[in-house]
Protein backbone atom coordinates (compact mmCIF):
# COMPACT_ATOMS: atom_id res chain seq x y z
CA UNK A 1 0.00 0.00 0.00
CA UNK A 2 1.32 3.00 -0.52
CA UNK A 3 1.85 5.15 2.44
CA UNK A 4 2.47 8.81 -0.14
CA UNK A 5 -0.94 9.59 -0.52
CA UNK A 6 -0.02 13.03 -2.56
CA UNK A 7 0.77 11.53 -5.71
CA UNK A 8 -1.70 8.70 -5.20
CA UNK A 9 -4.02 10.51 -8.00
CA UNK A 10 -3.89 12.64 -10.63
CA UNK A 11 -3.32 16.34 -8.95
CA UNK A 12 -3.97 18.60 -11.90
CA UNK A 13 -7.58 16.93 -12.05
CA UNK A 14 -7.97 16.49 -8.48
CA UNK A 15 -5.11 19.50 -6.63
CA UNK A 16 -4.17 18.65 -2.80
CA UNK A 17 -5.01 21.14 -0.34
CA UNK A 18 -2.41 20.28 2.09
CA UNK A 19 -4.19 20.81 4.79
CA UNK A 20 -4.55 19.07 7.99
CA UNK A 21 -2.52 16.16 6.90
CA UNK A 22 -1.86 13.44 9.44
CA UNK A 23 1.97 13.41 11.26
CA UNK A 24 3.72 10.45 9.95
CA UNK A 25 7.17 10.86 11.79
CA UNK A 26 9.99 9.78 10.04
CA UNK A 27 7.97 6.81 8.16
CA UNK A 28 7.06 9.56 6.05
CA UNK A 29 10.66 10.55 4.80
CA UNK A 30 10.56 6.85 3.51
CA UNK A 31 7.49 7.09 2.02
CA UNK A 32 8.73 10.04 0.23
CA UNK A 33 11.93 8.57 -1.02
CA UNK A 34 10.22 5.53 -2.11
CA UNK A 35 7.26 7.49 -4.10
CA UNK A 36 10.25 9.51 -5.55
CA UNK A 37 12.42 6.31 -6.44
CA UNK A 38 9.67 5.00 -8.35
CA UNK A 39 9.08 7.30 -10.38
CA UNK A 40 12.57 8.12 -11.74
CA UNK A 41 13.18 4.32 -11.82
CA UNK A 42 16.69 4.07 -10.75
CA UNK A 43 18.13 6.33 -13.39
CA UNK A 44 18.68 9.47 -10.24
CA UNK A 45 21.58 11.78 -11.22
CA UNK A 46 23.16 12.91 -7.88
CA UNK A 47 26.02 15.12 -9.37
CA UNK A 48 24.98 19.16 -9.75
CA UNK A 49 26.58 19.98 -12.63
CA UNK A 50 25.50 17.36 -14.84
CA UNK A 51 22.03 17.95 -13.55
CA UNK A 52 22.30 21.51 -14.14
CA UNK A 53 23.79 20.77 -17.58
CA UNK A 54 21.53 18.35 -18.49
CA UNK A 55 18.33 21.01 -17.65
CA UNK A 56 20.15 23.18 -19.91
CA UNK A 57 20.35 21.61 -22.82
CA UNK A 58 16.91 19.94 -22.52
CA UNK A 59 15.31 23.03 -21.36
CA UNK A 60 16.58 24.82 -24.82
CA UNK A 61 15.73 21.71 -26.89
CA UNK A 62 12.26 22.06 -25.04
CA UNK A 63 12.08 25.25 -26.62
CA UNK A 64 11.97 24.79 -30.28
CA UNK A 65 8.79 23.33 -29.88
CA UNK A 66 7.12 26.26 -28.39
CA UNK A 67 8.99 29.04 -29.39
CA UNK A 68 6.94 30.42 -32.36
CA UNK A 69 3.87 29.29 -30.27
CA UNK A 70 2.86 32.29 -28.43
CA UNK A 71 -0.42 30.77 -26.86
CA UNK A 72 2.08 29.43 -24.08
CA UNK A 73 3.67 32.40 -22.88
CA UNK A 74 4.40 30.59 -19.14
CA UNK A 75 6.45 27.74 -20.47
CA UNK A 76 8.90 30.65 -22.89
CA UNK A 77 9.10 33.16 -19.08
CA UNK A 78 9.69 29.94 -17.13
CA UNK A 79 12.48 28.45 -19.29
CA UNK A 80 14.30 31.73 -19.91
CA UNK A 81 14.32 31.83 -16.14
CA UNK A 82 15.61 28.75 -15.70
CA UNK A 83 18.01 29.34 -18.67
CA UNK A 84 19.05 32.87 -16.74
CA UNK A 85 19.64 31.66 -13.81
CA UNK A 86 22.35 28.55 -14.75
CA UNK A 87 24.24 30.81 -16.86
CA UNK A 88 24.71 33.94 -14.32
CA UNK A 89 24.51 31.66 -10.99
CA UNK A 90 22.07 34.07 -9.64
CA UNK A 91 18.02 35.03 -10.22
CA UNK A 92 17.88 38.40 -11.34
CA UNK A 93 15.21 40.76 -9.10
CA UNK A 94 13.07 40.89 -12.41
CA UNK A 95 13.19 37.14 -12.80
CA UNK A 96 12.48 36.71 -8.87
CA UNK A 97 9.80 39.16 -9.08
CA UNK A 98 8.19 37.09 -12.12
CA UNK A 99 8.52 33.61 -10.71
CA UNK A 100 7.05 34.89 -7.45
CA UNK A 101 3.87 35.05 -9.71
CA UNK A 102 3.60 31.75 -11.16
CA UNK A 103 3.95 30.40 -7.91
CA UNK A 104 1.33 32.91 -6.24
CA UNK A 105 -0.71 31.59 -8.78
CA UNK A 106 -0.28 28.06 -8.29
CA UNK A 107 -0.17 27.99 -4.64
CA UNK A 108 -4.12 29.55 -4.71
CA UNK A 109 -5.25 27.24 -7.13
CA UNK A 110 -2.73 24.44 -7.42
CA UNK A 111 -2.64 25.15 -11.50
CA UNK A 112 -0.87 27.10 -13.87
CA UNK A 113 -2.12 27.97 -16.88
CA UNK A 114 -1.20 28.78 -20.27
CA UNK A 115 -1.17 32.80 -19.96
CA UNK A 116 -2.00 35.41 -17.70
CA UNK A 117 -3.44 38.80 -18.47
CA UNK A 118 -0.57 41.69 -17.44
CA UNK A 119 -1.35 41.86 -14.51
CA UNK A 120 -1.26 38.18 -13.17
CA UNK A 121 -5.12 38.20 -12.63
CA UNK A 122 -6.92 36.72 -15.43
CA UNK A 123 -5.87 33.29 -16.65
CA UNK A 124 -5.88 32.31 -19.95
CA UNK A 125 -6.12 29.23 -21.96
CA UNK A 126 -5.31 25.50 -21.06
CA UNK A 127 -3.68 24.29 -17.39
CA UNK A 128 -3.03 20.70 -17.97
CA UNK A 129 0.28 21.84 -19.75
CA UNK A 130 2.78 19.04 -18.25
CA UNK A 131 6.06 21.13 -19.34
CA UNK A 132 4.47 24.20 -17.56
CA UNK A 133 4.73 22.55 -14.28
CA UNK A 134 8.19 20.80 -14.61
CA UNK A 135 9.46 23.85 -15.55
CA UNK A 136 8.25 25.69 -12.18
CA UNK A 137 9.26 22.85 -10.25
CA UNK A 138 13.00 23.27 -11.88
CA UNK A 139 13.01 26.61 -11.33
CA UNK A 140 11.89 26.54 -7.69
CA UNK A 141 14.46 23.56 -7.34
CA UNK A 142 17.38 25.94 -8.90
CA UNK A 143 16.59 29.04 -6.61
CA UNK A 144 16.42 26.88 -3.25
CA UNK A 145 19.87 26.06 -4.38
CA UNK A 146 20.85 29.32 -4.64
CA UNK A 147 19.46 30.80 -2.17
CA UNK A 148 18.41 28.27 0.38
CA UNK A 149 14.89 29.65 0.37
CA UNK A 150 12.43 27.16 1.71
CA UNK A 151 9.77 28.71 0.78
CA UNK A 152 10.85 27.87 -2.95
CA UNK A 153 11.78 23.85 -1.62
CA UNK A 154 8.06 23.61 -0.18
CA UNK A 155 6.74 24.74 -3.48
CA UNK A 156 9.42 22.70 -5.38
CA UNK A 157 7.70 19.57 -3.33
CA UNK A 158 4.63 20.33 -3.71
CA UNK A 159 5.05 20.94 -7.51
CA UNK A 160 7.06 17.40 -8.07
CA UNK A 161 4.12 15.83 -6.41
CA UNK A 162 1.79 17.07 -8.38
CA UNK A 163 4.68 16.03 -11.62
CA UNK A 164 4.82 12.18 -10.38
CA UNK A 165 1.17 11.79 -10.19
CA UNK A 166 0.63 12.52 -14.20
CA UNK A 167 3.36 10.11 -14.62
CA UNK A 168 1.05 7.92 -17.26
CA UNK A 169 0.43 11.17 -18.92
CA UNK A 170 4.23 11.94 -19.58
CA UNK A 171 5.61 11.64 -23.14
CA UNK A 172 8.83 10.16 -22.82
CA UNK A 173 10.93 13.60 -23.77
CA UNK A 174 9.18 15.29 -20.81
CA UNK A 175 9.66 12.39 -17.95
CA UNK A 176 13.43 11.74 -19.30
CA UNK A 177 14.77 14.79 -20.42
CA UNK A 178 12.85 17.07 -17.97
CA UNK A 179 10.94 15.60 -14.97
CA UNK A 180 13.44 13.01 -13.73
CA UNK A 181 15.97 15.82 -13.58
CA UNK A 182 13.74 17.98 -11.16
CA UNK A 183 12.68 15.24 -9.39
CA UNK A 184 16.67 14.36 -8.56
CA UNK A 185 17.67 17.17 -8.09
CA UNK A 186 14.42 18.01 -5.30
CA UNK A 187 15.32 14.41 -3.93
CA UNK A 188 19.25 15.63 -3.32
CA UNK A 189 17.99 18.75 -1.42
CA UNK A 190 16.00 16.91 0.88
CA UNK A 191 18.86 14.34 1.45
CA UNK A 192 21.49 16.69 1.88
CA UNK A 193 19.19 18.50 4.25
CA UNK A 194 19.17 15.12 6.31
CA UNK A 195 22.59 14.68 6.30
CA UNK A 196 22.75 17.56 7.48
CA UNK A 197 20.56 17.69 10.74
CA UNK A 198 22.00 13.60 11.61
CA UNK A 199 18.40 12.74 10.64
CA UNK A 200 18.15 8.41 9.50
CA UNK A 201 14.77 7.30 8.75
Amino acid sequence: MNQYTYTSENRIESPHKYMYTPYQGRDFLGYYFEDRKNFIRKTEVSDYDILEKTIYDNVLKTFSLFENNDTNTTVLNLGNIISRSILSGKFSEEDSTLLSSYIRKFEVTKKLYQNYDLGFKAPIGQFDVATNYIFLSIAANLFFKLYRNFKMLNVALKVGDLVVSIDSSLTESEKNDLAIPAISMEMNHISLLLNEKEIKY
